[in-house]
């Protein structure tokens, strides 16, 4: 078990790592003139739809592993229950590694540095990389889908967490590169309590 958490430990150090060395690159060309595209023109009719898609996501993210937790207490399903603490761990410890790469990094929103280029049509935190919303939503999906790992489960998943990384350049707020981070650490997070979940309870069961 301890070699298990040595090898966790420096997983997560390596992606940290990864996010620190990609977001110490400033805006490059490539990033820009990508968010460029992508982010537009203003265009009030569609902003409020994405707007819409990226407003909820938290509700999203925190709602479906307490409706776990909920569903296994009250039918008295334990691996329903196990399912829904699970995901509420990855919820959780996603978060705070991503505020701790955004206070490492404290990269300016696209829309402060190019004020005149990039135009933002949502509301914004305070740094930009990683993406919160992207890093929470694919946690969201990865995790899910290691749990139900039926296609129409992890298709649906990973076509919302698309949909959330998307949103956020789209809207302005967030880099191509901050979205791509926001992924990997979602993603990676909830595959890392995944296997430590695993461990736990084959230990458990020994």
């Amino acid at each position: 078990m301890k070699k298990y958490f040595n090898k966790t430990h420096l997983a997560i150090s390596l992606f940290i790592a990864l996010f620190v060395n990609i977001s110490s690159i400033k805006a490059q060309n490539w990033d820009l003139r990508l968010l460029d595209k992508l982010n537009g023109p203003p265009a009030p009719g569609p902003d409020k739809r994405w707007e819409f898609i990226t407003s909820h996501a938290s509700w999203i993210d925190t709602g479906i592993p307490l409706g776990l937790v909920t569903t296994g207490i009250l039918k008295k399903d334990p691996n329903t229950l196990k399912n829904g603490i699970y995901m509420g761990i990855c919820c959780l410890s996603n978060g705070i590694i991503t505020q701790i790469v955004k206070v490492s990094n404290k990269r300016a929103r696209p829309f402060e540095v190019y004020p005149d280029l990039i135009y933002k049509k949502s509301e914004a935190g305070s740094y930009s990389f990683p993406s919160g919303h992207t890093s929470s939503a694919f946690s969201t999906a990865t995790s899910i889908s290691l749990m139900y790992h039926r296609w129409y489960v992890v298709v649906p998943a990973y076509t919302y967490a698309a949909s959330i990384g998307y949103s956020r350049m789209y809207l302005g707020v967030h880099y191509p590169s901050d979205v791509l981070a926001g992924a990997l650490l979602g993603s990676g997070t909830a595959y890392l309590n995944w296997k430590l979940n695993k461990a736990l309870h084959k230990k458990r069961k020994a």
